[in-house]
């Protein structure tokens, strides 16, 4: 199995926050066997069912705001006050 995540991916799991969803990895080049190798061998934090963090250690509120959003699927968003801290138009 490799250390790395397909370049696309990992850009996708950057710009979220370091998360990623089970379909966005599958999607992206890895294996069912390789997300499950890297959340065994604690490489990859499971947040919510399909949902994984790329890193190890506690999620940032931002990544959590991600993993929710992520979680909830397709057309889902943030609103009101909890976009507007994203994007730093409000504090938390």
């Amino acid at each position: 199995m490799k250390e790395t995540i397909p370049s696309g991916l990992l850009e996708q799991a950057r710009w979220q926050a370091g998360l990623i969803t089970r379909e966005q990895a599958l999607c992206g080049g890895l294996s069912s066997s390789a997300i499950t190798s890297k959340v065994a061998h604690a490489r990859w934090q499971q947040v919510h069912r399909g949902v994984y963090a790329t890193y190890t250690g506690p999620l940032a509120r931002e990544a959590r705001l991600w993993a929710a959003v992520l979680y909830a699927g397709p057309g889902a968003r943030l609103s009101h006050e909890s976009a507007a801290e994203i994007v730093r138009l409000a504090d938390r």
